[in-house]
């Protein structure tokens, strides 16, 4: 192959390497964005919960609202605000059924604190099935807590 001919064929990959480049790039930028955003929200959801606890009904309603479609973390944040100050009309009850849905929806810390409390019988019923059923669902979504919970349940 002549000089000629190799220089052609090098230059022929740095379109390549560019592409290449940009790609991971615009991955990388995706990703710190998700990161930030995952970040805002939690400030939000924190934000509200303080005030459900101190019995604002525009926080309760708001976290509601985002329980209601299908927000996990929005219903994790209500059953703490439910079990840091419970009312009349809201008690443990409540507060166990939003954290086992918020486990359901993905939500790790939820099912680690609804798996304690079923397995200590803290505030509920203790019903070591659905501790463990919580904890094998936490475990799977990569909370070490959990893994921990359920090796200690059997």
């Amino acid at each position: 192959m002549s000089a000629s001919a190799q220089k052609l064929d090098r230059s022929g990959l740095a379109p390549v390497f560019w592409a290449l480049g940009t790609g991971v790039l615009a991955v990388v930028i995706a990703v710190g964005i998700s990161f930030w955003q995952s970040g805002a929200q939690r400030q939000v959801l924190d934000a509200q919960q303080a005030r459900c606890e101190q019995r604002v009904a525009a926080g309760c309603d708001a976290l509601r609202s985002l329980c209601l479609k299908r927000y996990g973390d929005a219903c994790e944040a209500l059953a703490g605000a439910i079990l840091a100050a419970p009312s009349e009309k809201q008690d443990a009850r409540d507060a166990m059924r939003l954290l086992t849905e918020a486990c359901d929806l993905r939500n790790r810390r939820a099912c680690v604190r609804a798996a304690q409390k079923f397995l200590d019988g803290d505030g509920v019923a203790k019903d070591a099935a659905e501790g463990k059923r919580l904890a094998d669902r936490g475990c799977e979504l990569g909370a070490k807590d959990a893994c921990a919970l359920r090796d200690a349940a059997k």
